[in-house]
């Protein structure tokens, strides 16, 4: 066997895991989050759970992307608590029984048919209601992997909500 190759091979595949390591263990000890992070009263916390999949396919049906995210960006608290409510209010939703909480689980679907060529980094699920600017609000606004989508492409997004009442 050729130690020249298989020396250095080995080398890296300790070096990378341990470098990884303490790099993470560093970003965590040095991050500005928790500075900035506030104490949130307990009639601000909102008792839902929200996580957007997505599903993009090119004009042949191809699959080209399945991106799930939970990472909500801007949220208004007003138009979210009167959405879920109207959603829960349908009936149509399963509910289950966890332990003493009783959680309910919302699931909508959104088709789209693309029109333009685009790259999309986020799904906004936009409120019928305009601001006082006339501009429409954004209920809820996830961040995500970007795809491009060309005309003719249909993108399907499910927009998924666990109420915990």
């Amino acid at each position: 066997m050729n130690t020249k190759i298989i020396f250095p091979v080995l080398v890296l595949l300790i070096i990378i895991p341990i470098m990884s390591t303490i790099t993470a263990q560093e970003d965590v000890k040095m991050s500005p989050i928790s500075k900035s992070v506030t104490e949130i009263s307990q009639k601000d916390v909102l008792s839902f759970y929200a996580f957007v999949q997505i599903i993009h396919r090119d004009s042949d049906g191809n699959l080209l992307a399945y991106i799930e995210s939970d990472d909500m960006q801007d949220i208004d608290k007003d138009s979210i608590i009167e959405l879920i409510n109207y959603e829960s209010s349908q009936g149509n939703d399963p509910i289950y029984q966890v332990n003493a909480n009783t959680i309910e689980v919302i699931t909508r679907q959104q088709i789209s048919q693309v029109e333009t060529i685009s790259l999309s980094t986020d799904s906004k699920l936009v409120s019928n209601f305009l601001d006082k600017d006339g501009k429409e609000i954004i209920t809820l606004r996830f961040t995500h992997d970007g795809y491009m989508a060309f005309p003719g492409d249909t993108v399907i997004t499910y927009w998924n909500f666990v109420k915990i009442t």
